[in-house]
């Protein structure tokens, strides 16, 4: 007889995308120098690997399918027949010529002698000690004793590894690592304001273990960062029996530019896409931040689609692009999130590029979901109110100013946080709440290392207006030459009317964008982000305007636009 041991469990690694690293530790027993381990049923590709001491040599291990009986719970009336054979049970059924027009139920008492799941055959012993055989199909109800069985043991087919070591031995001590699916963890934030600079941080994490395996009191680690999975969650051959979930992931790309920028675009395709399908992406794309709606330049882009699911729901694309977050709906609308790098950098406990909170010994029950607390801290804060201007005029394309009366945007006001706590602060829903617990809002934290600044959007601050408008002030015909073609220049002028009705002063920081060369600012500051295709270049325009109570400000900027004629 091969010997049989299972290692335990010592410790978990969880990620946010499903997938959680495993590490078990034990002694296993050998007879023959053969021992025997069971396998979890969704190890990725390439993460299975087991090892013994140094003086334990594996000659092979084989992986076959075998059977076990498990314990489970009873849920259906097959199950709680296979649950009670031996007991006393009344049984009632429709008999085959039983019709709609004439119910009748029989009734039959005695011992259940046996029950067989896959044919559905029920032996009963009756009363009178004669053996009656009936088919499980007609079952309408079961009475049962007060002290009935609700579980069960049922057949279940398991992977096994057996080992062959290269020379005997009875006992030897083994630790096995895996990268599985099943596990993953959602964190949040809550941020009660204390006083006017002081508010206190509590992190919680809801952890979902989706296994079929209770975890007691075990070592684990929440993960934060973007681990690479080049084959996703794509099951290793050892375990191609059991069916893996769909991959789920997310691609991020690098972008150089300025750090400022935080839009959102929006595109369209001309035809539906299959996965692994070569795409290029090449457009205008629109802008749609706060204010309204605005463009930035033509923006191309180029790779494969991964991953297509029907029915209208997200897909996935990968490719090069000047930055942020592709994501491909059922409308094949894109969507460009330019918010940069996440720099996983920080201090504290830190492996490569991911950070790790300890949540301790922890137990999570199969198919259960967990909440547990992470941490506490005070941070500082301060108010901020911020408004995006978009392109108003798009000169570029309209080629006349449309509008000529002022156009409100919205203001937004914001706190602005600082990590001072130990550990980086993950992407992660955050509510706030005031002194008196009263809401005040949620919002989506995003990622910040230790020392730097988040902001978190409260409300839109109605006692705080901006208003814009622009006028076309001159005109230069065949002022430049691009591509063998004459261009004429156009010079137009913003005014952006700003007050403050709040009893307190304020500094609004006030973001502009356009197509055009900005000449003129009146204090700000430009930036031109990205590539640009075209001889309109994009511009962006920033200003910190600190307004007193009641004060009312107007800023001026200048620009330049070439047109065909």
């Amino acid at each position: 007889m091969v010997a049989h041991a299972q290692l335990q469990p010592t410790k978990l690694s969880v990620f946010s995308n499903g997938t959680f690293f495993e590490q078990k530790e034990g002694k296993l027993k050998f007879n023959n120098s053969i021992g025997k381990v069971d396998l979890p049923g969704t190890i990725l590709q390439g993460t299975f690997w087991l090892a013994g001491s140094n003086d334990i040599k594996i000659k092979q291990i084989d992986i076959a399918v075998d059977t076990v009986k498990k314990v489970k719970s009873a849920q259906y009336l097959d199950d709680f027949l296979a649950a009670n054979e031996g007991k006393n049970v009344t049984l009632r059924f429709t008999p085959a010529l039983t019709t709609l027009a004439n119910p009748t139920l029989r009734s039959l008492t005695g011992t259940l002698v046996s029950f067989n799941k896959q044919s559905g055959l029920i032996k009963l012993k009756n009363t009178e000690g004669k053996i009656i055989l009936i088919n499980a199909d007609n079952l309408n109800d079961i009475d049962l004793d007060a002290n009935a069985n609700e579980t069960f043991k049922d057949d279940t087919l398991i992977r096994r590894a057996s080992i062959y070591l290269d020379k005997p031995a009875t006992e030897a001590p083994f630790n096995q690592v895996t990268m599985q699916t099943g596990l993953q963890w959602q964190p949040s934030y809550y941020i009660k304001l204390e006083n006017d600079k002081d508010a206190r941080l509590i992190m919680k994490a809801t952890v979902e273990n989706g296994t079929e395996v209770d975890y007691d009191k075990i070592d684990l680690d929440l993960v934060v960062g973007a681990p690479q999975l080049f084959f996703g969650t794509a099951a290793d051959p050892i375990c191609d029996f059991f069916a893996p979930p769909p991959p789920t992931a997310s691609y991020t790309w690098d972008y150089d530019g300025s750090e400022d920028l935080n839009y959102r675009g929006a595109g369209r395709f001309r035809r539906s896409f299959t996965r692994n399908d070569d795409i290029t992406m090449q457009g205008i794309i629109s802008v749609t931040d706060m204010n309204g709606t605005s463009t930035v330049p033509q923006i191309k882009t180029r790779g494969k689609l991964l991953e297509t699911i029907s029915g209208g729901m997200p897909a996935m694309y990968d490719g090069d692009v000047t930055g942020g977050v592709i994501d491909i709906s059922g409308a094949y609308n894109v969507a460009i999130d330019i918010t940069g790098d996440k720099d996983y950098s920080s201090a504290g406990k830190k492996s490569a590029d991911l950070y790790y909170y300890n949540a301790g010994k922890v137990s999570l029950p199969r198919n259960a979901k967990t909440l547990l607390p992470i941490s506490q801290s005070t941070i500082s804060y301060k108010h901020v109110y911020e408004a995006n201007i978009g392109d108003i005029t798009n000169y570029a394309y309209n080629r006349a100013v449309l509008v000529d009366e002022a156009k409100p945007s919205d203001v937004f006001h914001s706190l602005k946080i600082t990590n001072k706590t130990a550990a980086p602060l993950t992407e992660a829903p955050v509510f706030i709440v005031n002194e008196n617990e009263d809401p005040i809002a949620q919002d989506k934290l995003n990622y910040t290392p230790v020392n730097e600044e988040a902001t978190i959007k409260l409300s839109k601050a109605i006692d705080v207006s901006v208003k814009s408008k622009e006028e076309e002030i001159g005109k230069d015909e065949k002022a430049r030459k691009f591509n063998k073609r004459s261009y004429d220049k156009v010079t137009l002028k913003g005014m952006v009317d700003v007050v403050n009705s709040l009893d307190k002063a304020i500094t609004l920081t006030l973001k502009k964008a356009l197509r055009g060369d900005v000449t003129k600012t009146d204090g700000g500051t430009i930036t031109k982000p990205g590539r640009f295709l075209d001889i309109n270049p994009v511009s962006l325009i920033k200003w910190e305007v600190d307004l007193k109570p009641g004060e009312k400000k107007t800023i001026t900027y200048e620009y330049e636009v070439y047109i065909a004629p």
